[in-house]
């Protein structure tokens, strides 16, 4: 395994009801909060669930397809244009998006 296997791939963007919606693309995850912290909090809630799961959980046998379970190309492409922009243009917070960098737990949720 890399090192690059255990970065996830996460995204905000703030909905037109005004609330934030954080997305995990690599198991196709999702949370939403009235913020951007809560919403990023639920979703790292939400994956370290996910792991428990389909690493220990009830869906352990399931393990293969869960852990391989990508979001569909336009969402990457979502991610990559707000990388880009973040990247290239500097615009941080003035974007109503934001970009969230994940390190795959390496002790499942309420595992500690």
């Amino acid at each position: 395994m890399k090192t690059s296997d255990l970065i996830l791939h996460c995204y905000a963007k703030r909905e037109a009801g005004g609330y934030w919606a954080a997305y995990c693309l690599d198991f196709t995850l999702y949370a939403t909060g009235e913020t951007l912290d809560e919403a990023r909090s639920k979703l790292d809630a939400v994956i370290r669930e996910y792991l428990y799961d389909a690493l220990v959980g009830e869906d352990k046998a399931h393990a293969p397809q869960l852990l391989k379970r990508s979001a569909p190309l336009k969402d990457w492409a979502v991610y990559y244009g707000l990388a880009f922009l973040h990247n290239v243009m500097h615009m941080g917070n003035t974007l109503k998006h934001a970009l969230i960098t994940e390190v795959v737990p390496l002790t499942p949720y309420g595992h500690a």
